[in-house]
């Protein structure tokens, strides 16, 4: 994931994600105001997505640390944030970014991608574009494909009702967690989740709603049903489409795995101005406009 996050021009908020991934939650919910709590992490919901809901979290605590001790204290009060979890998420995204750095990915000292979003650095910060969201998204898809799930879409007559969202996964039925910004999300589409947990019931912790493109891009083997005009991904996920959209996201695989294979094998070539990957980002980007 790191690696797709250099080679796309969004190293540091996905290093952000995946420190926040290797650490405790930075959001807080005490049983006496669980309520509150809730409604402090949705008013920073981002995308029908708990990562980038994480990330909009490190975002606004970082231009509030940049105001001194006392805003970025009542940052965090009001939106029930763990000061120190948040530091160490901060310690741990630099380590990655070192890593990635080290490992002749990105150019050393700069803590970002040669195509970073604007905005990706900590003076300049601001909310992610849906163009920045979508990129993040098929990034998510990458490094988390084999934890997807179909979202079974079961509104309530009654407007007032909120259901809780439950999504089909290749090993079964599941809730979408409590915690989560998704929990009430009622569409059709598909799911990441970083985690499984068994309780009463088996849950679905830390989702991101990502689009088909994203999976067709990055996900399972594709197999092309030529009668059926269908897209099978591992066999279990189906998408109803021309038989040439299967053609040429299967020809885009193969561009992207030998673009990988020489970039690891020479670190230091330059993708940057890779008419493929360039081509890659313009067509995530598009899906943004859909």
């Amino acid at each position: 994931m790191l690696i797709f996050g250099a080679i796309f021009g969004c190293l540091e908020p996905i290093a952000t994600i995946a420190a926040a991934m290797s650490e405790k939650s930075p959001f807080s919910t005490p049983m006496s105001r669980k309520d509150e709590a809730n409604l402090a992490k949705f008013a920073l919901a981002a995308a029908h997505s708990d990562h980038m809901t994480i990330y909009n979290a490190y975002l606004g605590w970082k231009i509030a640390r940049s105001e001194g001790t006392r805003a970025e204290m009542t940052y965090c009060r009001k939106h029930f944030l763990n000061r120190t979890a948040l530091m160490t998420m901060e310690d741990v995204k630099q380590e990655l970014i070192r890593m990635v750095e080290q490992a002749g990915f990105i150019a050393p000292k700069t803590g970002r991608a040669p195509r970073s979003r604007p905005g990706s650095d900590s003076k300049a910060l601001g909310p992610l574009s849906k163009q920045d969201i979508s990129v993040l998204s098929a990034v998510l898809a990458a490094g988390l494909y084999d934890n997807v799930g179909r979202i079974l879409c079961s509104p309530s007559p009654d407007v007032q009702e909120r259901v809780m969202c439950v999504v089909e996964t290749a090993q079964g039925k599941a809730n979408v967690h409590p915690s989560s910004v998704n929990r009430f999300l009622q569409t059709h589409g598909w799911l990441l989740f970083q985690e499984k947990v068994k309780y009463s019931k088996v849950f679905l912790r830390d989702t991101t709603l990502i689009s088909p493109l994203s999976m067709l891009l990055f996900g399972g083997d594709i197999d092309v049903q030529h009668r059926e005009r269908l897209i099978s991904l591992d066999g279990w996920i189906y998408f109803q489409a021309p038989v040439r959209v299967g053609v040429i996201f299967k020809h885009l695989r193969k561009l992207i795995d030998s673009l990988l294979e020489r970039k690891l094998a020479n670190p230091k070539m330059n993708l940057e101005d890779e008419k493929t990957i360039q081509m890659i980002i313009e067509l995530i980007k598009s899906d943004s406009r859909l």
